[in-house]
């Protein structure tokens, strides 16, 4: 056997673990998604959402969609949570974690001392075909 074929099976094999996917990997390509107070998207309070489509995406967010960062759907979904603070908000904790079956995202917000109503909303880049009853949602409100 030549030089030359052992460094192509190499190489190939290389690829094609690198190449792989397992559940592993889907953790890897979640990454948070901003955006903007002024962007928030007229969803339903306090459940997951993931908007699977640009065309679903531009209904979602109208306008707004074009001051947004654009998404790949053909690899990836965006999961959205939107809440209401009761009190102005100084700041917004969240972790999506994979678990055994499923994922779930915990989001804290810390409020302030302002009476105001204050909406909020979390996104994620996730991968294609997580189903959004498989995200287990926490929201925690702290003083």
């Amino acid at each position: 056997i030549s030089m030359k074929k052992i460094l192509f099976v190499t190489h190939t094999l290389l690829l094609c673990m690198a190449c792989s996917s397992d559940d592993k990997d889907n953790v890897e390509t979640i990454s948070v998604y901003e955006i903007p107070a002024s962007c928030i998207p007229d969803i339903d309070k306090d459940k997951i959402m993931i908007i699977c489509s640009e065309a679903e995406f531009k209904n979602i967010f109208a306008d707004n969609s074009k001051l947004l960062r654009p998404v790949n759907f053909s690899h990836a979904g965006l999961l959205l949570v939107r809440g209401v603070s009761t009190s102005g908000i100084s700041k917004i904790e969240k972790e999506l974690t994979q678990t055994g079956n499923g994922y779930e995202l915990t989001v804290t917000v810390s409020q302030n001392l302002l009476a105001v109503l204050e909406p909020w909303c979390v996104a994620y880049i996730v991968p294609k075909g997580i189903d959004k009853n498989t995200v287990k949602l926490t929201v925690n409100y702290q003083n």
